[in-house]
């Protein structure tokens, strides 16, 4: 009897170790404190942290099904945001720390057909207060909505 292997899946903080920029890097690890891609057995889970990275993005979104992407909003208050690719030409470029932004990776990744079936993009506050366990509930309502 053959099992079949479970589609890859890559849940990545986007930041840098600089001030509010970390904030990708925090909520990967609020949501390793709660075991939460245990909570998602479907999927292969890669969790990661990535440093500005610019087109190496593209590199680590090869032979994946499901993205999440986890990135620093430079707007203060409120929580977590769910971000549609074309809405961060607008709101992420211009104000991108990176070399080469979120945005302008996702573009080049687009043109060039690298990117996952399943894109989801969260845009967190910087210097937001991150309480594991409402990130954990938050993006799991996300991606019941995602698959919907």
């Amino acid at each position: 009897m053959s099992v079949e292997a479970k589609p890859k899946a890559l849940l990545a903080g986007i930041g840098s170790p600089y001030g509010g920029d970390q904030i990708g890097w925090h909520a990967v690890d609020c949501l390793k404190q709660v075991a939460w891609a245990q909570c998602h057995p479907a999927w292969q889970w890669q969790i990661t942290t990535l440093d500005r990275p610019g087109s190496t993005l593209l590199d680590a979104l090869q032979g994946v099904a499901l993205a999440i992407l986890l990135d620093a909003l430079q707007a203060e208050g409120g929580g977590p945001r769910r971000l549609m690719p074309d809405e961060l030409l607008s709101e992420l470029a211009p104000i991108s720390g990176h070399a080469l932004g979120l945005a302008e990776t996702l573009q080049l990744g687009h043109q060039l057909d690298m990117l996952p079936e399943q894109l989801l993009i969260v845009g967190l506050p910087m210097g937001m207060s991150l309480d594991p366990r409402a990130l954990s509930d938050w993006l799991d309502h996300q991606l019941a909505e995602f698959f919907d």
